[in-house]
């Protein structure tokens, strides 16, 4: 039979009492993909790991977590090696631009921008040179635009890749566990005790409610300024709304009652992901509607869950585990 995700090119050949020909035109045949199709890379640690990202063009990404930890890829995640420690602080954010710049955000006001690989740190200017929040996610909306959101209700944005970071007007009362930059204007952050914060403004203007029980959110994921989900690590229900966030419905995942999502992410193509508390990898095609469960195999927490292109997706999470699900096609010639 054929491999999944494979595209086949073939010359098709009509035989009759004449002979056997061949038409010079070639024709072409992708099969669909594996499903479930996680792969396991070491990273060298058994540190937990809270956020990854890469970039596909380079192939360079980091993966961080508790302690200050930082691993770090050249080849796309089949390798990674250790950076040197700069903090001792929990690391919740990275953002990869491109080739050996990156950006990561953590507990204790940490913000840390590098340029050479991780060889060196530097802190970018911000309103906080020297105590701040804690920031717990860190969004990017393509390499330059970005937020970071934290305790205090305070989210700061960049334009330039993360060099600098201006407040935008904080929601007071709150701490945030996740914010997504949904586009130039739609942000949406989730609260610490449930609630959920969407700006249609570019953060000028919040509007706050709190969706199902009084749980934190970690995880968001809107396909566009209407439509998204968010949820909690102590809830199997996710809520969706189709408005912008002004009402939101139920959606029960099969997960053991207390057991919810951690992080959430969407690639270019539409299909969301988000990362549970079992090991599993929800994926959605149709903006969040319903979700197919993408087992990894492994029985611990996966903490985040980021697509790199369509079909290339990573997670990582308990004991320094990375997955790969690469779901892309392969081309092969048939003649």
């Amino acid at each position: 039979g054929l491999s999944p995700a494979t595209k086949y090119y073939y010359r098709p050949t009509v035989s009759n009492e004449f002979g056997t020909f061949a038409p010079d035109s070639i024709n072409e045949i992708t099969t669909p993909p594996a499903p479930g199709l996680w792969e396991y890379r070491p990273t060298g640690t058994e540190a937990t790991l809270l956020n990854i990202d890469l970039e596909p063009g380079s192939n360079f990404g980091l993966t961080v977590g508790v302690g200050g930890n930082i691993r770090r890829t050249f080849d796309g995640g089949y390798t990674w090696d250790s950076v040197a420690a700069f903090t001792t602080s929990t690391l919740f954010g990275v953002h990869v631009p491109w080739y050996n710049t990156a950006v990561v955000a953590g507990s204790g006001n940490l913000l840390r921008r590098t340029t050479n690989g991780g060889m060196s740190w530097y802190q970018p200017t911000t309103p906080y040179p020297t105590t701040g929040p804690s920031w717990t996610e860190m969004s990017f909306l393509n390499d330059w635009e970005g937020l970071v959101a934290g305790s205090g209700g305070v989210v700061l944005k960049t334009t330039d890749a993360g060099e600098t970071w201006t407040p935008l007007a904080p929601v007071s009362g709150i701490s945030f566990r996740s914010v997504q930059m949904v586009s130039s204007l739609t942000y949406v952050a989730g609260a610490s005790t449930g609630q959920v914060s969407v700006t249609h403004d570019g953060g000028i203007t919040w509007n706050t409610q709190l969706v199902g029980s009084a749980i934190r959110q970690d995880a968001v994921v809107f396909f566009n300024d209407q439509v998204g989900v968010v949820g909690s690590p102590f809830d199997n229900v996710i809520y969706r709304t189709v408005d912008g966030g002004a009402t939101w419905n139920a959606i029960t995942l099969p997960l053991p009652l207390g057991l919810g999502v951690r992080r959430g992410s969407y690639d270019q193509s539409g299909t969301g992901y988000l990362a549970a508390i079992d090991g599993t990898v929800f994926i959605s095609t149709d903006l969040g509607a319903t979700w197919q469960a993408s087992p990894t195999g492994f029985s611990g927490v996966i903490y985040a869950v980021r697509p790199q292109a369509p079909g290339l997706v990573y997670a990582a999470g308990d004991f320094g585990t990375v997955f790969v699900r690469d779901s892309r096609p392969s081309d092969v010639t048939m003649y």
